[in-house]
């Protein structure tokens, strides 16, 4: 009888011991799963699609999507850059509960490509990154960017090219370059502009307003001439607009007479429409100068008109 009894409390011992180390391996098996679920639910996944392509002087449209998230962004943003560049700029994404959408805009995108990567914040502090890891850890994405026509400048809408047109051919060895600015696309600092011909830094020799950029070349050589504009800031240089022309030589009818006086005027044309009032702004800006006897002269000439529209 007593064996029997210390056989039964032997098997109850084993069996609770069995029971009990069951019991903990079912724990750890899953325990290991909820905190991971728990991790990614907090944490969530950023779903994006890079785009394929985009062209100079475009907005690159972004869209992304938070998924196993468990609250919504409270901030998103996308940084990008050129890819000379070390700093990135930065714009705001907006925010519709777990879909975000936003654009890199359309004066920052330029050849050859635009590097960025979006990264997003969240009430509790967490914040996620895509690529992850960028830009430290991880290699930020990359769009490449191609020109709108071959046949155009390739730079920003803001800035319009009046002469020499892109890939034009000039008969005469007065050549002038002419170019407006528009204020309204985006606000350019003119103090900021560095112009350049064939790589020589021409600034100090051209007119710069907020509106009009002129410069009168006299004796240029026959063959291709290439015209940059940049803005610098700092110590970042970053070109605007960039195009070519040729000169061929000169025609015999302008070889005939020379007046005494020489220069060039660029006139520009804008349409404004604020606050439901609009008005027509006409500029003229330029360079003249001239010979009289032994007494040179010379200077600049910039006439503004306002009209309003009626």
């Amino acid at each position: 009888m007593k064996e029997n009894m210390n056989s039964r409390m032997i098997k109850n011992r084993v069996n609770t011991q069995l029971t009990l180390l069951l019991a903990l391996i079912i724990c750890l098996l899953t325990a290991v799963p909820m905190q991971l679920d728990a991790q990614t639910a907090d944490a969530g996944r950023i779903l994006h699609f890079r785009p394929s392509n985009a062209t100079t002087g475009n907005d690159i449209n972004l869209e992304a999507e938070v998924t196993n998230a468990a609250e919504n962004p409270s901030e998103a943003r996308v940084y990008y850059r050129h890819p000379d560049q070390s700093a990135f700029l930065q714009a705001e994404l907006a925010i519709n509960g777990f879909e975000l959408a936003g654009i890199i805009p359309a004066a920052d995108v330029e050849e050859p490509a635009v590097e960025y990567y979006l990264e997003i914040d969240f009430p509790s502090g967490i914040q996620l990154t895509f690529p992850q890891g960028a830009p430290n850890s991880g290699d930020p994405l990359v769009v490449n960017v191609k020109p709108e026509a071959a046949s155009m400048a390739s730079g920003h809408r803001s800035i319009t090219v009046l002469s020499p047109e892109p890939g034009a051919r000039l008969s005469t060895e007065d050549a002038l370059i002419a170019l407006t600015l528009n204020q309204s696309v985006r606000e350019i600092d003119p103090e900021s502009l560095l112009l350049e011909l064939n790589g020589v830094d021409v600034t100090k020799r051209a007119f710069i307003s907020r509106e009009i950029i002129s410069l009168a070349l006299e004796d240029l050589r026959l063959g291709s001439h290439n015209i940059t504009l940049y803005e610098v800031t700092g110590k970042s240089k970053k070109r605007l607009i960039g195009w070519s022309f040729s000169m061929i030589g000169q025609e015999k009818e302008q070889r005939k007479k020379k007046l005494p006086f020489n220069g060039s005027i660029a006139t520009n044309f804008n349409h404004e429409d604020v606050s439901s009032r609009q008005r027509d702004i006409y500029t003229a800006a330029g360079k003249i100068s001239g010979k009289v006897g032994k007494m040179s002269w010379g200077g600049n000439v910039s006439i503004t008109s306002l009209a309003d529209s009626k």
